[in-house]
């Protein structure tokens, strides 16, 4: 493992030699997106929004394990630094091990990082975080896609052990961005200046993980999905746009969102019921595989 802090400090003092421009050759605004991609497996559900959904009930383990991928889209090609970190919303969310992208995904974004000892990276397991770091340390040279695009290959991957015992809700990994602790971006012209960013928002969205105590979709977690399930969230939306209590625990708040964006909306209790339909149908897809076949 290569420590970051020596290599960023260097990258920070060459960055401070050219000119920094607070937007592009253009004159626009300009972000690079990072995003999360994670490993299927039989002990969790990813849903096609992206969301990890963990049904404690089906597991007898006290940990499930997953692993994830860290990405780049990136439509300029002309970065001299980059440097990402990513964290655990929770201690029971743990972000365990790095995972080299060279040994792990058969090789990173930029060309010039070709062997696994290259790259430079940080696990933090007390702030239960990892930050990974590429820098062109020549000043007026840049880095180049080893592939077709910026996120043919990762910037790097992680392994993440998920507590089961804490309680249900919404948890998540997210990208870092306080003042000491952020992603951040930089960009070199021929003319020598220089264009820094630091992706936020919807440039940066996090890896959402549900903990819950029952099939997704089973509100009423009678073991297998019924009209009363969709009635359920569809009352459950109704409270919610009135800014009422909807009754409900925080794990039938879980595994009413079935779709995976954050919110319990009326399309998720029509999920539900068009999954019901399918089911009485003879259909055997789960209800994740059911949506997937849909998008």
């Amino acid at each position: 493992m290569k420590k970051l802090t020596a290599l960023f400090t260097s990258a920070v003092i060459a960055a401070c030699t050219m000119t920094s421009f607070a937007a592009n050759a253009q004159g626009q605004d300009y972000s690079p997106r990072l995003y999360f991609k994670t490993e299927k497996s039989d002990e969790y559900d990813v849903l096609p929004s992206g969301k990890i959904y963990i049904n404690t009930s089906s597991t007898d383990a006290s940990k499930i394990s997953f692993n994830a991928n860290v990405f780049i889209d990136d439509k300029w090609n002309n970065a001299g630094l980059v440097f990402v970190k990513w964290q655990g919303s929770d201690k029971g969310i743990e972000i365990s091990e790095f995972l080299n992208p060279v040994e792990y995904a058969g090789g990173s974004p930029y060309a010039e990082f070709e062997k696994a000892e290259d790259i430079s990276w940080s696990l933090n397991k007390e702030e239960n975080f990892i930050g990974v770091a590429y820098v062109c340390m020549v000043f007026d040279k840049t880095l180049t896609f080893k592939g077709e695009k910026s996120d043919s290959y990762p910037l790097g991957g992680f392994k993440a052990n998920v507590d089961t015992s804490i309680p249900a809700g919404n948890y998540s990994v997210n990208f870092m961005n306080e003042d000491t602790q952020k992603c951040d971006i930089l960009y070199r012209f021929e003319d020598n200046s220089t264009y820094e960013v630091y992706p936020v928002g919807n440039y940066a969205k996090p890896l959402p993980i549900g903990i819950s105590d029952r099939m997704l979709g089973d509100v009423d977690d009678t073991g297998k999905h019924e009209a009363f399930d969709a009635s359920t969230v569809l009352a459950a939306y109704a409270d919610l746009s009135a800014s009422k209590d909807t009754g409900l625990s925080d794990a039938q708040l879980v595994a009413s969102d079935v779709d995976g964006d954050g919110v319990i909306t009326a399309a998720d209790a029509s999920m539900i019921l068009s999954y019901y339909t399918y089911l009485n149908g003879g259909g055997k897809l789960s209800i994740v595989d059911y949506q997937a076949e849909l998008v």
